[in-house]
């Protein structure tokens, strides 16, 4: 039985799809192709270009793979060597140091809710679940409660603050430097802090979202039930017929 490990490696821009395949059959040679079966295969029918690569659990000793954070940390290290190998200039980064907070999306969920040859698109029940927690806090929002409070949102928020107050903090150091390639690589990395996405989490996301389609439900309704009495008021104004000559000579 084959299982996903979770390695999906998107093709940087720029970068020639044949290179990364490369890559990806020496890394799996190297890491996997003493004691496991693999398969990957290079998409580039999608909008982000991207390999696959699926290894078989169970080892030829009779033993399963089961990877640890360590493992994956150092399987990013061999495929980023992998890339270097191949001309690409690549260097495996976890993505906090990134400023990304917000975890993958699952490969399983992201076929469920794109949907492919044989099934059509459909809300898969993890998102719609995470959806209607969403809104019950939105909900208690509305109705006085004060926000809730996760640990974890401090958590990412602080770690957040930290990693980028490095990132600065060696930008002002090499910036006071009197060496001009020290001064550019000051300004590359204030532009690289700059550019890092908001400190959300995938729940700060749906909130969002979910705020700006009730939003845009309520100006809907508010513009519609505005139509409405427009109407009623312009019929009210619409003068009454005459009566008939005839009833006028009875009187």
């Amino acid at each position: 039985m084959f299982k996903q490990t979770g390695l999906r490696r998107l093709l940087p821009e720029g970068v020639v799809p044949e290179s990364v395949k490369n890559a990806v059959r020496d890394f799996a040679k190297d890491v996997f192709g003493k004691n496991h079966e693999y398969v990957f295969a290079l998409h580039t029918d999608e909008l982000h270009p991207h390999v696959h690569l699926t290894v078989k659990m169970l080892g030829y000793d009779g033993n399963r793979l089961n990877p640890r954070k360590d493992d994956l940390r150092q399987w990013r290290d061999d495929f980023a060597l992998a890339m270097r190998d191949q001309g690409v200039d690549a260097e495996a980064t976890p993505r906090a140091s990134r400023g990304i907070v917000k975890k993958p999306e699952s490969q399983v969920i992201r076929h469920i809710e794109r949907g492919d040859k044989t099934h059509k698109p459909r809300k898969s029940k993890v998102n719609a679940l995470k959806e209607l927690e969403v809104i019950e806090e939105i909900k208690a929002e509305i109705n006085g409660k004060p926000p809730v409070e996760r640990v974890w949102d401090k958590m990412i928020l602080q770690q957040q603050r930290t990693i980028r107050g490095a990132w600065l903090g060696a930008a002002n150091e090499l910036k006071e430097t009197p060496d001009p390639s020290d001064q550019n690589l000051s300004g590359d990395i204030q532009s690289f802090v700059a550019a890092m996405p908001k400190i959300d989490t995938e729940r700060h996301e749906i909130k969002a979202r979910l705020i700006e389609r009730f939003s845009i439900q309520r100006e809907n309704a508010q513009a519609t039930l505005g139509a409405g009495q427009v109407a009623i008021s312009q019929s009210d104004t619409i003068t009454k017929p005459k009566e008939p000559t005839s009833k006028i000579l009875e009187r």
